[in-house]
C-alpha cells in the first residue's frame, strides 16, 4: 500500500489514523487479543527490516508477541514497559512469549517506578 502523494504531516496523519483503525479492527474482531497486528502493519508499510520497538501499551503487551511470523522474520529488539494486569505483571507473559524465538532478557531499573523495563535481545 502506497500512502497518499501528500504533505510529510498529512502523510503522518494518514498513517496514524490508518494504524489506530487497524488495531482497532483487531481488537473487535479477536475480542481483545492482537496477535497479528505487527504482521499486518509491516505488510501494509512495505517494511523490509525493523530494528527496534518500544512497547508500552498498558497492559496490551502480553498479547502483542504471538505473531510468529512478524518476530522469526524482523527479531527487533525490544524494549517492554510491563504493567499491572488485574493484579498480574505482564513480565513473564511477555518473557515466556518472546523465548519461543530466542530472546534474551534484561531488567533496566526506572528510578521512580517500581517496574523496571525489559530489554529483550535476539
Amino acid at each position: 500500500m502506497r500512502l497518499p502523494a501528500y504533505s510529510a504531516s498529512l502523510k503522518l496523519s494518514w498513517l496514524i489514523d490508518s494504524l489506530a483503525d487497524l488495531v482497532l479492527s483487531a481488537l473487535r474482531l479477536t475480542g481483545g487479543i492482537v496477535q497479528s497486528v505487527l504482521s499486518r502493519l509491516a505488510d501494509i508499510l512495505e517494511l523490509e527490516k525493523i530494528d527496534f520497538i518500544k512497547c508500552d501499551i498498558e497492559g496490551g503487551e502480553a498479547t502483542l508477541f504471538g505473531d510468529d511470523a512478524f518476530f522469526r522474520k524482523f527479531r527487533p529488539k525490544i524494549v517492554i514497559e510491563p504493567h499491572a494486569v488485574n493484579g498480574v505483571i505482564t513480565t513473564d507473559k511477555c518473557t515466556e512469549a518472546l523465548l519461543r524465538y530466542g530472546y534474551r532478557f534484561e531488567s533496566i531499573p526506572q528510578p521512580g517506578i517500581y517496574l523496571p523495563l525489559v530489554a529483550c535481545s535476539p
